[in-house]
């Protein structure tokens, strides 16, 4: 069944007498268990062909890997807007089609999200943030296993704005160098990363300010009096997924771009920067889908970060198509609006924007 009407698929998964499950434990995965709270409907618990280890709850309600628990009889919601792939995997699990409840209006994700989430009040506080930096030159530090301490150190030298992000403070003990600004967009990660508040705290103290999206767990502390320098920002897909949109006013969006790259990216242009670099953006992964049709390939051999940050597996699968697409779709912007994006990356795979020597830096 396909819904392009919420009210609809609410209407009627209220009349259901099955059990529900919901395939995806990502954002909307999120949303929709908080939506069935709220509208008093009784539901089972999760199925995710990729969960966190770490985390075996959402909601109140047990994640199921779906490589190794089989499938219970019941209805499955599936919280992915591209969901060809889960469809056909239910499919010839022997599920019914009728049993399928998929979503054909990708608006239907944004009204889902605002009939949980308030968040103008706070996401207007990145206005503070517009044309700040417009002297200045930005590095963005990538977690790739290209990155190197002395490369951290060498940017606190040059005198540059950093941009950091997810588990960067995994260094913090080996260097004096703290991030100017630091960002954390993954959902599944944060719920492992930023389990205990005392982990947040210690991040926040070690930069100047923290941005993150409002649909995740860290919109929980947007009224925590102790916790000042946290900024929200409303995080939405691109109507056109082969052509990204890029954001004009972060204080009102900022677009996905299916790594946290992009979004540091928009925010950079944002506050004024006209001169970016890269660096640490190896652009390969264990775990990946490397091509349009959507095919995850496997390669343990790959590292996906840096030692020095610990060699952490990513959460989840990294969709390196989508997230060259929406490279491109930076790079266009960039040429268009004379700002410079340069990647200093130490080797890698990412090949969009002009490279440049780091060691050449100065």
């Amino acid at each position: 069944m396909e819904y392009d009407n919420l009210d609809n698929f609410f209407n009627d998964i209220l009349a259901v007498q099955e059990d529900i499950y919901i395939w995806g434990t990502g954002v909307y995965g999120d949303i929709l268990g908080r939506l069935l709270d709220k509208y008093e409907r009784r539901w089972n618990g999760y199925y995710d062909n990729y969960p966190n280890s770490k985390t075996t709850e959402l909601n109140g309600k047990s994640i199921f890997n779906a490589q190794k628990v089989p499938l219970k009889k019941g209805i499955y919601i599936l919280s992915m807007r591209n969901y060809i792939n889960v469809y056909n995997q239910l499919r010839e699990s022997g599920v019914s089609k009728e049993h399928i409840i998929m979503f054909s209006s990708k608006d239907l994700y944004e009204q889902m999200t605002k009939r949980v989430i308030e968040s103008d009040e706070f996401t207007q506080k990145i206005s503070r943030f517009k044309d700040i930096h417009t002297k200045e030159r930005c590095l963005i530090i990538g977690n790739g296993p290209s990155l190197k301490l002395e490369d951290i150190e060498k940017s606190k030298k040059l005198g540059l704005i950093t941009m950091s992000s997810n588990m960067i403070f995994n260094c913090y003990e080996r260097t004096s160098w703290r991030p100017n600004y630091y960002f954390f967009t993954d959902v599944m990660g944060m719920r492992s990363v930023f389990a205990e508040r005392e982990k947040l705290l210690m991040v926040l103290k070690n930069c100047e300010y923290a941005f993150t999206r409002t649909d995740g767990l860290l919109f929980d502390y947007r009224n925590d009096k102790d916790i000042q320098n946290l900024m929200y920002f409303d995080f939405v897909y691109s109507k056109d997924e082969e052509n990204f949109d890029f954001s004009e006013d972060c204080s009102k969006q900022i677009y996905i771009g299916y790594t946290v790259t992009y979004a540091m990216l928009q925010m950079a242009v944002y506050m004024g920067f006209k001169e970016i670099y890269l660096t640490g953006m190896d652009h390969n992964f264990s775990v990946e889908k490397a091509t349009k049709d959507g095919n995850v390939i496997v390669d343990e051999t790959v590292q996906d970060h840096a030692k020095i940050l610990g060699g952490t597996k990513v959460w989840g699968v990294a969709d390196v198509y989508k997230i060259t697409c929406a490279y491109k779709a930076a790079q266009l912007y960039a040429k268009q609006h004379n700002i410079q994006i340069y990647n200093a990356t130490r080797g890698g795979k990412l090949e969009v924007f002009e490279r440049i020597n780091f060691d050449s830096l100065k």
